[in-house]
């Protein structure tokens, strides 16, 4: 967002303390404008391949996903992070953005 702050500048005001905080904190809905860009799509799948290497834990799924951890109980979805619906709901609001 630092390299590239037309897409949310005249949104956030304030000194650098507060622009910090929004930049971080706001509405998800500016990723649009971002989550296409070459570097953003490699450290999404970069992301996905880190999940993949280093297994979720179950007690861990089960504490930030609770919803994907019964499917992955009940062998409703596979444990892949692409299968984890949570996170593929999440990732296709910002590629519908984006078309």
């Amino acid at each position: 967002m630092l390299d590239a702050p037309g897409n949310w500048k005249k949104h956030y005001h304030g000194d650098e303390k507060q622009l910090k905080l929004a930049r971080k904190y706001s509405f998800s809905d500016r990723a649009r404008y971002y989550i296409g860009q070459p570097e953003v799509v490699a450290a999404i799948d970069k992301l996905f391949d880190n999940l993949r290497r280093y297994e979720i834990p179950m007690n861990m799924l089960h504490q930030y996903m609770p919803l994907q951890y019964l499917k992955v109980r009940d062998s409703v979805i596979e444990k892949d992070p692409k299968a984890l619906d949570g996170i593929v709901e999440f990732m296709q609001d910002y590629e519908y953005a984006t078309k």
